[in-house]
């Protein structure tokens, strides 16, 4: 059952820790049906002892698919952990000017002064 539902393994096993929970079902494929094909030959019964070869070999076939183009073996390379994208670069925009109400800002050239009158020194 395990062999079957490796086919439909519901992850992204393309890199990273879901690759590497992937190949761990794989091992415990690899590993049950090596037990089930020494226990089958003990008991002397072959159908089980075929039944074990045959997933076996169907979990080094889908073993073999994920780990043949990380080591170079395959046309299409792939890695073992995933790439991080740079972060995108943020552009900050220069502060626009502050705005004073009419009353905070001071006229030099003669106009309102708030009411005041100044005298200029002699």
């Amino acid at each position: 059952m395990l062999g079957v539902a490796l086919t439909q393994w519901p992850y992204d096993a393309n890199c990273g820790w879901s690759l590497y929970a992937y190949l761990a079902a794989m091992t415990t494929l690899l590993v049950t049906a090596g037990w089930a094909a020494v226990a089958a030959w003990r008991f002397r019964n072959g159908a089980a002892h075929a039944v074990a070869l045959v997933v076996g070999f169907w979990g080094v076939v889908l073993a073999a698919e994920q780990i043949l183009p990380r080591i170079g073996y395959a046309a299409a390379t792939q890695t073992w952990r995933c790439r991080v994208a740079p972060a995108p670069r943020q552009v900050v925009a220069p502060a626009a000017p502050a705005v004073l109400p009419d009353s905070a800002v001071s006229d030099t050239t003669g106009g309102s002064t708030g009411g005041r009158t100044e005298s200029l020194p002699q």
